[in-house]
């Protein structure tokens, strides 16, 4: 849940679509796959947005309507 919340802060902090890479930077977590992986998984359950960009094979993600919500959820809760 931590990392969870690490993540979807950095998203909501920056304000704007960003790339996998960009998110495991301002969290500081590496390797940058893992960043990935959790990404997908929160499109999955449609926490997170991703949306093609200009670039062969390249995506930016942003959080959702539901993806605010459950990062006000995880602030109140995670310690």
């Amino acid at each position: 849940n931590a990392r969870k919340l690490a993540i979807l802060s950095a998203m909501a902090k920056a304000g704007r679509p960003m790339r996998y890479g960009e998110v495991a930077v301002a969290v500081g977590i590496f390797p940058i796959r893992q960043v990935a992986r959790d990404l997908q998984r929160y499109v999955s359950f449609g926490i997170v947005q991703r949306r093609k960009t200009g670039q062969r094979s390249a995506y930016s993600y942003s959080l959702t309507q539901k993806g605010n919500e459950r990062t006000a959820w995880l602030k109140r809760t995670v310690k």
